[in-house]
């Protein structure tokens, strides 16, 4: 069996009681826009720069005022759809204006795509937890599929103002699913044929890899960071132990994932083997990969072709990475050695003892 070496580097209802009606908002009318941003990786439904694509639209919750213990008051705005305009700013289609009230302040949570919209604690009246329900994440359905997306969850923004969001609301988006990806990369692709004089070469092709038992649906619960102070900021949203969500199957209920290609490999770089795909953040325990590929070795005009099927536990390949996490491109870089496939001729020696001749016998006897 050939040697691999295995290295992972390590992505409801409409607006209650506060509407633009209201008689107060026809003093000063201050739209409310938004600086949308999202960290990390634009492939299919992969956003993969730090800037919110225009192409796409965002949902939008906003509360107004605070409780002693730092719950809002009031629903201001809810599941309020944001798009890109044409004059570069982001804002509602029906306009939503700042609280023209002395000392008013506006907390904010968005959310990408619209389409998934998570859970705001008990009420929405009391975001202080983010949760998502139900999930299904399933790399193994066609690339179209509505279960392949990029779901975008943003730090909340507190203590916003027309005057500290002249520029719009700060909307620090923040990847709540994993990409996994494979590379595949051969160590050498030939050796010195001491006996014949002749090299012996290699080609080697990968034609599929595949993942056992993962974790295709999940739901995931969030407590949001400290909120206090009276000057807008950011507030990050407080991940779960191992940065993974909860699974919600059974172990008889998780897939298979296959990842098939024809990828004939390199020395001098690593080939992408398949897309890139989002999974949900999940721990790696019982999880193997089972890799199939062929060998054609050449030596002078003789040449011959095997296939190979290799399995390894992920975790005991990588120690160091033992859950795929929030946020992370995981990216599994397999390095082959289509060397050790040789047989080497071997020889076992050994000895008989000596024994008795039968034949003359002599005797000195007179």
């Amino acid at each position: 069996m050939k040697k691999m070496i295995l290295m992972a580097a390590v992505a409801a209802v409409a607006m209650s009681s506060c509407t633009n009606d209201e008689n107060y908002f026809e003093d000063v009318k201050t739209p409310i826009s938004f600086t949308p941003a999202a960290k990390v990786h634009q492939s299919r439904a992969i956003i993969s720069s730090s800037e919110f694509p225009i192409q796409s639209g965002f949902g939008a919750n906003a509360w107004l005022g605070k409780n002693t213990d730092g719950s809002n008051t009031q629903v201001y705005m809810k599941d309020v759809i944001i798009s890109h305009k044409q004059d570069n700013s982001w804002k509602p289609e029906t306009a939503y204006n700042w609280p023209p009230i002395t000392g008013a302040t506006l907390d904010f949570f968005c959310y990408a795509p619209e389409t998934v919209k998570p859970t705001m604690g008990t009420s929405l009246n009391d975001p202080k937890t983010l949760t998502y329900t139900g999930i299904t994440v399933d790399p193994t359905a066609a690339t179209t599929n509505a279960n392949d997306v990029d779901i975008l969850y943003s730090d909340k923004a507190v203590n916003a103002t027309s005057t500290n969001c002249s520029r719009g609301v700060p909307v620090k988006f923040n990847h709540a699913l994993s990409t996994l990806a494979f590379k595949v990369l051969a160590s050498t692709l030939e050796q010195e044929n001491t006996i014949e004089g002749n090299k012996i070469k290699y080609e080697v092709k990968v034609q599929s890899i595949k993942l056992s038992k993962i974790v295709t649906k999940g739901n995931l619960t969030m407590k949001v960071g400290n909120t206090e102070g009276d000057h807008l900021k950011t507030t990050t949203w407080e991940k779960p132990e191992n940065e993974i969500w909860e699974s919600s199957v059974s172990d008889e209920d998780k897939k298979d994932y296959t990842i098939s290609s024809d990828v004939t490999l390199r020395t001098d770089e690593a080939q992408p083997f398949g897309d890139t795909r989002i999974v949900l953040p999940q721990v790696l325990k019982g999880i193997s990969a089972t890799v199939k590929y062929t060998i054609k070795t050449t030596i002078g005009e003789v040449f011959s072709e095997d296939s190979h099927e290799t399995s390894f536990n992920l975790t005991a390949m990588n120690s160091a990475l033992t859950h795929w996490q929030m946020g992370k491109a995981i990216v599994y870089a397999i390095t082959f050695n289509p060397t050790n496939t040789l047989q080497p001729i071997t020889f076992k020696p050994s000895v008989n003892e000596w024994g008795v001749a039968n034949g003359a016998s002599y005797s000195n006897s007179k």
